[in-house]
């Protein structure tokens, strides 16, 4: 059998180091957060920036990015008509 001494001893290290570990989590959360989220909203700005870039060259060049061949590309979905709509009633 394993002498009592040896068993508190083995006791209380688990338990002081399960403490510690706790404690370094609760620790390590928020600066995991303030070093993290910068990037976060770098990323996030990033995108944003790149999806507005073809909306803004359309606005400056118009719908057909500049193109000087033809056909008229509409930006806007044409609506579509039902049948009843193009009969003629009498």
């Amino acid at each position: 059998m394993v002498p009592e001494r040896v068993r508190s001893m083995a006791g209380a290290t688990f338990h002081h180091s399960l403490f510690g570990a706790q404690k370094m989590c609760r620790f390590s959360r928020p600066a995991f957060m303030i070093l993290v989220l910068p990037v976060v909203f770098e990323i996030e700005k990033l995108q944003m920036e790149q999806e507005q870039h073809p909306q803004q060259r359309q606005i400056l060049v118009g719908p057909n990015d500049g193109d000087c061949g033809g056909q008229y590309r509409s930006s806007f979905p044409l609506p579509l008509l039902a049948v009843r709509d193009l009969c003629v009633c009498v």
